[in-house]
């Protein structure tokens, strides 16, 4: 499963966003109309899943899920084959 999979789950199960709505692309605030407390419980969702933590300074330039895929991805430790 991938990043952008993780997201789009739990935009389902905590945010009420169907799966079918859900674009990379589509604004946070703009498209699904997130609060900054919405923003906020979204990266702790995913700070939980994938267990890392991620820079404020990043997350200011988040705008949509594909922008937030990319911040993950940047912070999630190499998996050793």
């Amino acid at each position: 499963m991938n990043t952008l999979d993780v997201i789009r789950q739990i935009l389902a199960a905590h945010f009420f966003i169907k799966p079918d709505f859900f674009a990379p692309h589509k604004h946070l605030r703009a498209d699904f109309g997130f609060t900054s407390l919405d923003f906020t419980e979204l990266v702790v969702y995913l700070e939980q899943a994938f267990q890392t933590t991620l820079p404020d300074d990043e997350l200011e330039r988040v705008r949509n899920a594909a922008d937030l895929a990319a911040c993950l991805e940047r912070h999630l430790s190499p998996v050793a084959a």
